[in-house]
């Protein structure tokens, strides 16, 4: 008889599913967002169907070390915004 494996967890499914689909983690637009490593600290509560897929950015709020963004546009978008801001943080570059 063939041993069964370990059953997966839901956080298992999901992470699996999140990871073989291109995205970085989970986020509740405009609340909250968690990364694959740490995937549902909240304990994943099913109740509230708000958490969808989502792609890592800055926190352009500063709020957080990282935001989780519904599209990949807004997340690419996040970046360029935080790179810019980190430019003129610094000054004008010795090309300028």
């Amino acid at each position: 008889m063939t041993e069964q494996a370990e059953p997966k967890t839901v956080r298992d499914i999901v992470a699996g599913w999140l990871k073989s689909q291109g995205y970085d983690g989970l986020c509740d637009p405009g609340i909250c967002g968690c990364h694959l490593d740490d995937l549902m600290p909240c304990g994943g509560d099913f109740s509230v169907p708000h958490c969808v897929p989502g792609y890592s950015g800055p926190d352009l709020e500063e709020d957080a070390d990282f935001a989780v963004y519904p599209r990949l546009e807004d997340a690419m978008a996040a970046r360029k915004t935080a790179a810019e801001r980190k430019v003129d943080e610094c000054g004008p570059t010795a090309a300028e």
